[in-house]
């Protein structure tokens, strides 16, 4: 199935945009946002919010890992769960959000826009 590439106005609320989608990704791209940085942060708020926006009850989750270089970075994902008819199949949509930490990457493509197809998807 392609994307619907018809004009966003044209675009019914019920259907996947592309260009909605696309300024989700403009909204998470404007800056490298690599784990630990500021940048990092504000985009986990949008997401949470966007989350919210769209009904859903959103939790972070946090932990510790460690990057290549042996450092320890705090690590924060954003989870929502969206109750489903029957209780014994689910499906996990996932990415990651943060850019490339050794590039100054602004993490349009990495991942910036699995995270935005997701959230059109929910939407």
């Amino acid at each position: 199935m392609l994307p619907n590439t018809a004009a966003d106005k044209d675009v019914a609320l019920g259907k996947f945009s592309t260009q909605r989608a696309l300024e989700k990704v403009k909204q998470i791209s404007q800056k490298p946002h690599f784990v630990g940085s500021e940048n990092h942060e504000n985009v986990a708020r949008y997401l949470f919010k966007e989350l919210q926006d769209l009904g859903l009850d959103p939790a972070f989750q946090e932990g510790f890992t460690f990057t290549e270089k042996g450092i320890l970075v705090k690590t924060k994902n954003i989870i929502a769960k969206i109750k489903g008819t029957q209780n014994n199949n689910a499906l996990l949509l996932l990415s990651h959000y943060d850019s490339a930490p050794h590039s100054a990457s602004f993490g349009a493509s990495d991942d910036a826009s699995g995270v935005a197809t997701i959230l059109e998807g929910i939407r």
